[in-house]
């Protein structure tokens, strides 16, 4: 988001509509209205940087002993594959059991029960590229650093939405489980794992 034009609680509009992608003439207010949710005025209209769809995707989920691991993991992801990591999310063993509790059309990704898994994909804007290959050798490298005990890799656009639609469902089987805190917090990676154990712990 480069501007925003924002009708602020008294009527009046601010015009923030700025196409610059840098621009240091004072402070940069739009970002207080585009994390207040609508609480500090309304937007009507807005200026974006738009990005060509990707032309080539890889999708695979891999079993990691613990969340540290997974960052682990992420970190060889982004070494090898940089900004082609555009997918990267971690599902406890818990969350896959609810899954398939409730929602039992989705089989259990792996042949043998893990208690951690990630879902990882990469995105690429050039066609040529062949991200299956890329996804094999840095899964391969994974695993004989021992970070990863298992993975399976998406043949097709299907397999790959099916792994995707696993992850949103997940929300929706804890729901129907019962009553549940929703939460949504943001900390930084390599804080993850503790953040992670004490919630366990607790």
């Amino acid at each position: 988001v480069l501007g925003v034009e924002v009708v602020l609680p008294d009527g009046a509009i601010w015009d923030g509509l700025r196409a610059l992608r840098k621009d240091n003439t004072g402070y940069d207010l739009k970002q207080l209205f585009l994390g207040a949710e609508g609480t500090l005025g309304i937007m009507t209209a807005a200026v974006l940087k738009l990005y060509p769809l990707p032309k080539a995707s890889a999708t695979a989920l891999a079993a990691v002993q613990s969340p540290r691991a997974a960052v682990e993991l992420l970190n060889l992801f982004r070494g090898r594959c940089g900004d082609r990591v555009t997918g990267f999310e971690i599902i406890s063993r818990l969350c896959i059991d609810l899954l398939r509790k409730h929602i039992p059309k989705y089989p259990d990704p792996l042949p043998q029960r893990q208690e951690w898994y990630l879902l990882c994909e990469l995105n690429d804007t050039l066609a040529t590229t062949d991200l299956n290959a890329v996804m094999e050798e840095t899964l391969s490298a994974a695993t004989e650093a021992g970070l990863v005990l298992d993975a399976v890799i998406a043949n097709s656009r299907a397999q790959a939405t099916t792994l995707w639609q696993m992850r949103e469902e997940v929300p929706e089987a804890n729901r129907r489980e019962g009553p549940w805190v929703r939460h949504d917090v943001s900390v930084p990676v390599v804080r993850t794992p503790p953040v992670i154990r004490r919630r366990v712990d607790a």
